[in-house]
């Protein structure tokens, strides 16, 4: 009985469908789709290292930027209780405002008064319970009181305006130091920052 010999047909080189299935089973080498790109300097890697890694962190950022406004506010606040004229708020500073304060907290002003009082009558119109009379006179003691407290502060005003006039120039009646007078006019003296530099009335600015 003859023997039958296995026949192994080798591909030939040149068969199209063996080349084509050896390209789709082969991997790509990683290698391969870097090459497109430069490669990076040692000067360069150095300074990607060196770079911070919280660079673009905005919620740090807007946290350190917090509390440095924090902290200046801070500075500010206690510059007008202690009256270091350094670190006063930008509102506050210079000879002119300086002078306007201590004009003000020199003289008595009724404005300063005025929300003691109106606090007073207001208390008294309550009490007054079905009294009509005490209600309306309660009511109209504070209309006065606000009619009495603008005249004082037109004079107070009148008097300032002349005051820094002949001190410093027409040109330092700068734009709201009206309201800056008039404003610290209102406050009760113990409560107003910048502080007072005198302890009482009547010593008033050269």
């Amino acid at each position: 009985m003859p023997l039958r010999r296995k026949t192994t047909e080798s591909p030939s080189p040149s068969d199209p469908t063996q080349d084509a299935s050896a390209d789709v089973t082969s991997p790509v080498a990683p290698e391969a789709a870097k090459k497109g790109r430069p490669t990076p300097s040692r000067k360069e890697a150095e300074a990607a290292n060196r770079r911070p890694l919280v660079v673009n962190d905005r919620r740090a950022a807007a946290k350190a930027a917090r509390a440095k406004e924090r902290a200046v506010r801070d500075r500010e606040y206690q510059a007008m209780r202690s009256g270091d004229t350094a670190h006063l708020p930008a509102r506050d500073r210079g000879p002119v405002r300086q002078y306007v304060r201590d004009y003000v907290d020199a003289r008595w002003s009724l404005g300063e008064y005025f929300l003691i009082i109106a606090v007073v009558l207001l208390v008294l119109g309550i009490l007054a319970g079905g009294s009509a009379a005490l209600t309306i006179a309660a009511t109209f003691g504070i209309y006065v009181l606000a009619i009495f407290v603008v005249v004082d502060t037109f004079l107070m005003w009148r008097s300032l305006k002349r005051r820094i006039t002949a001190k410093f120039g027409a040109d330092r009646l700068e734009r709201g130091l009206a309201m800056y007078a008039i404003s610290r006019t209102l406050q009760f003296r113990r409560w107003r920052l910048p502080r007072p530099t005198q302890a009482k009335h009547g010593v008033y600015p050269d």
